[in-house]
């Protein structure tokens, strides 16, 4: 569990997680809980807290039902939720903690107060899930285009619909590190990193170019390099899951080149630079994909309650000693 030591240095714990339309698909509810409580987290950041169909209701009543009540009774205590829509998200997101918190309603960012008094500024979310970069990368390169027409093609797709997105979580992440506060901006980006190496599709992803623009940190891509893991080979969502919702080319073309997975959600940190926060600074420890195998996949009938791998960082706070943060965001 996270807490303060005689240092002065607290640790923190921040799980992200889609949990598939509410975490009934393969429910109860207790199963997303249980994931919760496993990891530690005492900041929670949640995508598709709705039920299926919830695109079919009006804007004002996709706000997850009861899902997020019955996971927070579930875990009992403290544990308190927010559910809406931030900035620069195409879905609604919830955001879970037993730490006490409070929400700016215009943007959605939710700012926690550690219990040994430290702010942190955490903006989740959940953006367009299409068009879909690999898809109409897969679509094009079955139907014989040049390499570098689909690159071309498929990164001035993926600027169109990140643009107004981007924009968005920038503009929040900014407003806060001016305030002085630690930020992890978090959630299913459904979008590769173009960190992760592409092969011969070398993508400029837009929402990992302009988080590295501006100086944000890649979590579990940092966790990586520190501890020699291949980045592309992990995941947090595999599309090949998914066949019938594709065209019978795009099927066709997964059926043939094999099974084809992309890391799609993040946890990002941003630190304000020292003269903004003289007090105290922030490193990441650790960060890892949860998920109930070996290869984080969703198996059969298995009982992880979710078609998405859940991402979990842990990040320590101490006080200043005259040294910046791990990552400082230029926004």
């Amino acid at each position: 569990m996270a807490g303060q030591d005689q240092a002065g240095e607290e640790e923190v714990l921040a799980l992200s997680f889609n949990i598939l339309f509410g975490g009934v698909e393969y429910g109860p509810q207790a199963r997303v809980a249980e994931v919760i409580a496993a990891s530690c987290a005492t900041i929670v950041m949640i995508q598709e807290p709705h039920s299926r169909g919830w695109w079919d209701r009006p804007k004002e009543e996709r706000d997850g039902g009861g899902n997020i009540d019955a996971i927070v009774a579930a875990l009992g205590g403290s544990w308190r939720a927010w559910v809406g829509y931030p900035q620069g998200t195409a879905y609604a997101t919830a955001f879970l903690s037993a730490w006490a918190f409070s929400v700016d309603e215009g943007t959605g960012t939710a700012v926690v107060t550690t219990p040994a008094g430290n702010e942190l500024a955490v903006h989740n979310v959940h953006l367009a899930a299409g068009p879909y970069g690999p898809y109409t990368a897969a679509r094009l390169l079955k139907a014989g285009e040049p390499t570098g027409a689909v690159v071309a093609e498929v990164t001035r797709e993926a600027a169109e619909l990140r643009e107004k997105e981007v924009a968005g979580w920038r503009a929040t992440l900014a407003t806060q590190i001016a305030q002085g506060r630690h930020c992890l901006l978090s959630g299913d980006f459904n979008e590769p990193s173009h960190l992760d190496g592409s092969g011969d599709l070398p993508v400029a992803w837009p929402c990992s170019k302009a988080a590295e623009a501006v100086g944000l940190l890649d979590c579990y891509y940092a966790h990586c390099q520190r501890t020699g893991i291949v980045p592309r080979k992990s995941w947090t969502w595999d599309w090949s899951q998914y066949l019938a919702q594709t065209s019978a080319s795009e099927r066709e073309f997964i059926e043939t080149h094999g099974e084809i997975s992309d890391r799609i959600d993040y946890i990002y940190l941003a630190s304000p630079p020292p003269e903004a926060n003289p007090r105290s600074h922030i490193v990441l420890k650790e960060c890892m994909l949860v998920c109930d195998s070996t290869e984080c996949a969703e198996v059969g009938n298995s009982p992880w309650p979710s078609d998405h791998a859940a991402v979990l960082a842990t990040f320590v706070i101490s006080r200043s000693t005259g040294g910046g943060a791990a990552a400082t965001a230029g926004l």
